[in-house]
């Protein structure tokens, strides 16, 4: 079986540590971005 590798970027999400290799391989496609932005970064008002 051959290895294949995979794009790495810096990931958008990286205080989950378990997750930060998933979100690094997620941030090279630019369609991927609202979905990360819905699921992990959560805002709150005063």
């Amino acid at each position: 079986m051959r290895a294949k590798q995979l794009p790495m970027k810096y990931p958008i999400v990286t205080f989950w540590q378990w997750q930060v290799n998933s979100s690094a391989i997620l941030a090279n496609y630019p369609q991927t971005e609202p979905w990360i932005m819905s699921h992990f970064i959560h805002s709150s008002s005063p």
